[in-house]
Formats: structure tokens, sequence, C-alpha cells
């Protein structure tokens, strides 16, 4: 499914989002940078992803948004803190190394994460998890949603459904629209 260029609804909350979190960024005159940019994707995921009740301890649990690997030099994640969605209050962390103990609603790959430690994380996600990283079709092969750059090094995204399915997750069709690539059951490789 690709984006049909309409504006969606989606589309016009990432850019107010976008606006939102990288005011003081613009102010410093400096482009946001790439992680930046993933780091509010991440934040924009909360909105359009569905988890099962039994992935909080209680209606007062926070989405806990943890990123395992190098990523770029940026204060972006704590200033994600205690944001809200969704009635849920936002935590970040940024992990040395991966624990179920995190509890993770939400995990950034970094592609500093190698390949064979990469199947081994995700082979120990025994909870809701939405799975994110970067690294060449990682959506396709490993994960729920995969960050690539298109030709002009602008960031998008892939999702996988069946995967998603397979976490107990549901993902809105507003995140669907704007997907570069979404790979359902009948597209397994």
């Amino acid at each position: 499914m690709k984006p049909t260029g309409k504006l969606t609804g989606f589309c016009l909350q990432c850019r107010q989002a976008l606006w939102l979190m990288l005011v003081p960024l613009l102010a410093s005159a400096a482009p946001p940078t790439e992680y930046e940019l993933k780091l509010v994707y991440l934040y924009n995921f909360t909105k359009f992803v569905n988890w099962p009740d039994s992935a909080f301890d209680s209606e007062e649990s926070p989405i806990n948004i943890c990123v395992l690997g190098d990523i770029q030099q940026t204060d972006l994640g704590s200033q994600l803190n205690g944001k809200q969605s969704r009635n849920r209050s936002i935590t970040f962390q940024h992990l040395k190394e991966f624990s179920s103990s995190a509890k993770c609603h939400v995990l950034f790959l970094s592609r500093a994460v190698g390949k064979y430690q990469l199947q081994s994380i995700i082979g120990k996600i025994t909870t809701p998890t939405l799975v994110v990283g970067e690294t060449t079709d990682f959506a396709r092969h490993q994960g729920v949603i995969g960050f690539v750059l298109d030709d002009s090094r602008r960031v998008r995204i892939e999702i996988n459904l069946n995967h998603a399915r397979q976490r107990q997750l549901s993902i809105r069709a507003q995140l669907l629209e704007i997907a570069r690539t979404v790979y359902r059951d009948e597209e397994r490789s």
C-alpha cells in the first residue's frame, strides 16, 4: 500500500508533533538529524499502534520507548519523557543491553546492533512489543516497522502486518497509509 498523496490526519498530526518537538532545534538553526526525526516517529507510532491491555501493568502505566544501540547524540529522547500519548505518559530509555525486564512497548534497534545480536534480542521478546529497526529489509524479515531512507535521504517506513499480529499489535490505517511498503501474509518471501 502506498501513500495516495493526500494529506491524511496522521500526516498532519506528525507534522504538528514534529514542529512542536523540533522548535528548540530550529532555534539553533541546525536542521534536525536523522535520529531526531526517527525519535519523533517513535513517539508518533504510539498514537497509531494498539497494544493489548495485558501489555500494561495498569491503566496508568506509561508507554515505554526503548532504544538499543548507538545513535547520534540527541537530547530529544529525554524531551519525550513525560509527554502524553493516548492517555498514557511516555518514558524513554537508552538501553546498554536488552533485558525483558525493561518492559519496552516500543523497541528501536539501531544499525549498531549486530545481526546475530539482533536475532537473539528479537527471539527473547515475549511481550507485545513494537520492534522497530533500521537495517536493510528489517520489516520484511524481522521487525514490525523498518526505517528506510529514500533516494532523497528522507526517512520513510515499511511495515510488516504479519509480524505485528504475531506480537499482538494492531496498526491503524493512518499509519499504513504513509508506509512506503506494507508487507502482508500473501507477500511472504
